[in-house]
């Protein structure tokens, strides 16, 4: 069993972070598997971990990452903070493309301040207090001056107004750049090429209207998010999922009771996907690579 908090950040860092939380597992044995789906988001994780007896804590940056991929959830209390694309630089003062689709040490970034930073957390007697800390730290280094995530913010509001239905050289014009400008901006900020950031929020979007029953048929999807043709969309789908979208859609009918009962909120199916072991077990051997096969029908 696990108990899970959220909450908004200090208004200081509203620009920066989306949300504080926190997530504490009752019975030091409760086993559960996380999956987290391709997101622009960065995570800054902290973890108490008992080892032969022993109790131990950790601090990680947790990169954006475009392919569904195991959350490593370890020991019996985590907490964070959700940071917003694009502003992760910002925040800690590291590019985004060093940390996409990677968990890194905060000391390997930060240095002696991330391991004071991780004494004070491990002191404090509560995990809102630990929360608190981490905040404070955070609007301490705060670059005043700072605008890294003006740049993506920017970025994804035209793609979005544009219904994913613009090419890279309308963008890169549009924002007053060369391709080459662009290019270089997207990785420094979000950790993304351009193609890549368009193809995982245009999965995640799709993925939200899937999780919440809001569309009529997978014709309307390929219509709405402006692929070429279903098997444009069933490719692409499948990259980032490792899955078709009926097998998905699918799991979710199968089991969407139990999930709800782990997590209440239908919209965080697309931050994190938290299940029971039986439930993400099925998930994990379906999001297994595997040879070459002609993808699944959505039908």
């Amino acid at each position: 069993m696990k108990m899970i908090s959220r909450r908004p950040p200090d208004p200081r860092l509203s620009d920066y972070i989306e949300s504080m939380a926190s997530i504490e597992q009752t019975s030091p044995h409760d086993d559960n598997q996380y999956l987290d789906i391709p997101t622009t988001h960065s995570y800054i994780t902290f973890h108490l971990v008992r080892r032969a007896g022993k109790i131990d804590a950790r601090l990680n940056i947790v990169g954006s990452h475009s392919v569904i991929g195991e959350m490593p959830l370890i020991g019996f209390e985590n907490a964070g903070a959700r940071v917003k694309p694009g502003f992760l630089s910002g925040l800690l003062g590291v590019p985004a493309h060093e940390v996409q689709g990677r968990i890194v040490p905060l000391e390997n970034v930060w240095g002696r301040a991330a391991r004071d930073l991780l004494e004070k957390m491990w002191d404090a007697p509560t995990t809102e207090e630990r929360l608190q800390i981490m905040e404070e730290t955070f609007i301490r280094r705060l670059d005043p001056n700072g605008d890294s995530g003006v740049f993506v913010r920017e970025a994804a509001r035209i793609i979005q107004e544009s219904r994913w239905n613009i090419s890279i050289d309308d963008l890169s014009s549009s924002m007053g750049f060369t391709k080459r400008q662009l290019e270089r901006q997207f990785l420094k900020f979000s950790g993304f090429t351009p193609k890549e950031y368009f193809k995982t929020t245009r999965c995640r979007s799709i993925i939200q209207r899937i999780s919440l029953g809001r569309f009529r048929d997978w014709g309307q999807l390929v219509h709405d998010y402006n692929y070429c043709d279903q098997s444009h969309f069933i490719r692409e789908f499948g990259y980032s999922m490792k899955q078709s979208p009926s097998a998905y859609f699918d799991l979710l009918r199968q089991n969407i009771k139990m999930l709800n009962e782990v997590n209440p909120d239908p919209h965080d199916t697309c931050n994190l996907l938290t299940a029971p072991k039986k439930i993400a077990s099925t998930l994990l051997r379906r999001t297994q690579p595997t040879g070459k096969t002609s993808p699944p029908s959505v039908n």
